[in-house]
């Protein structure tokens, strides 16, 4: 299923700010599967989250990766 617009953030928080970092999501040619890329400014814990709204409804979701 298609679900809609999907914005992604990425985030490092660090002392006294949030470091964010460009992510761009795709479509790809398959109903909900979507193509991500990103640069990442340093390695560490980074917090990635995204959100949609569509034909399957509305949530979020988030997760910790770490970048090399």
């Amino acid at each position: 299923f298609d679900a809609g617009p999907v914005p992604p953030t990425a985030n490092m928080p660090m002392p006294g700010m949030v470091m964010p970092s460009g992510v761009e999501l795709r479509r790809t040619g398959v109903a909900g599967r979507y193509e991500a890329a990103a640069e990442f400014g340093m390695a560490g814990a980074w917090q990635m989250a995204l959100e949609w709204d569509g034909l399957a409804g509305r949530g979020p979701v988030s997760c910790e990766g770490a970048v090399q």
